[in-house]
């Protein structure tokens, strides 16, 4: 997600969600219902878990199953019995699955999906008199490599896996533990706190606006951290090496001189070098720490 759908969506959500919050009340109809739901995978060649929520949580937890497991809870408030009926007309859920790529999509009235760019327009605004929530309980194969993305009303919390991860938030946290392959971690609103039992071997990168980034890699690393933060600190438990800061690839010409602005991220080198990981807060600190190991 590009970072002006993040702010987009998380201006949105700060006009509005709060406001929603306070009224639970209106909502006099409910309705509550469990799922449960297997995906298969093609035979043969890789395996990737694609889940997009909007609102709600997402848990996974790896397992040496073959399919993906989920349980779904989801929960529909309106003002009225016609509302709920719009509700259940007007939000999605579908799934995907006999492809080496299993996916379960919510989809909002408009047509939005998490992770892709969020149209900004009147229509956006209209007052729904409705609010439905789902949140995913996932048994995911181990192996596989997983996209997980939610905006709002929930965490994103992942045990054990080791492949590759795509995981996204916009208003709560992401946790990872003890999880392995490389990949991108990003929130708005919320820590992100991250625990391998493999170093990455690919570029990886961490990051939240308002909240702490911590990560933990094993001993032997070998790795470029790139590391920033505006109100915080950087703290690290291995051994580095400064490296000079990057330059922006595009200058400006100014009195017949080319200009190139320095990145503004504290640059390092562990051991002997290898993927770039990156390490970025607004209002937070950024730890990269040794961990306990396997």
């Amino acid at each position: 997600m590009s970072k002006r759908a993040l702010a987009t969506i998380a201006l949105s959500l700060a006009l509005l969600g709060p406001a929603a919050a306070q009224r639970p009340s209106r909502y006099e109809v409910m309705d509550d219902t469990t799922v449960t739901r297997t995906l298969n995978f093609a035979a043969g060649g890789g395996r990737s878990l694609d889940v997009r929520n909007i609102n709600g949580f997402i848990r996974a937890e790896a397992t040496n199953d073959t399919g993906v497991q989920m349980s779904i809870h989801k929960v529909i408030r309106a003002e009225t019995r016609d509302d709920l009926a719009e509700a259940e007309r007007d939000v999605r859920l579908d799934f995907k699955e006999g492809a080496a790529r299993v996916e379960a999509v919510v989809t909002d009235r408009r047509g939005q999906v998490c992770g892709e760019p969020w149209r900004n327009d009147e229509e956006r605004w209209e007052h729904v008199h409705y609010d439905v929530k789902y949140d995913f309980t996932i048994r995911v194969p181990r192996t596989a490599a997983i996209r997980l993305c939610t905006i709002n009303g929930g965490d994103v919390i992942v045990n054990g896996t080791q492949g590759d991860f795509d995981v996204t938030n916009v208003n709560g946290l992401i946790e990872m533990n003890k999880v392995a392959g490389s990949g991108r971690a990003h929130t708005v609103n919320g820590p992100v706190t991250v625990s391998f039992t493999a170093n990455p071997k690919q570029p990886s990168s961490f990051k939240s606006v308002n909240g702490n980034v911590e990560v933990s890699f094993l001993d032997g690393l070998a790795a470029e951290f790139a590391m920033k933060t505006f109100n915080g600190g950087l703290f690290t438990d291995f051994d580095v090496q400064s490296l000079p800061g990057k330059v922006s690839a595009a200058g400006e010409r100014r009195n017949g001189r080319f200009v190139y602005r320095a990145n503004e991220f504290t640059r390092v080198r562990v051991g002997s070098g290898g993927p770039e990981i990156t390490f970025e807060t607004l209002n937070g600190n950024v730890r990269a720490r040794r961990g306990a190991g396997r």
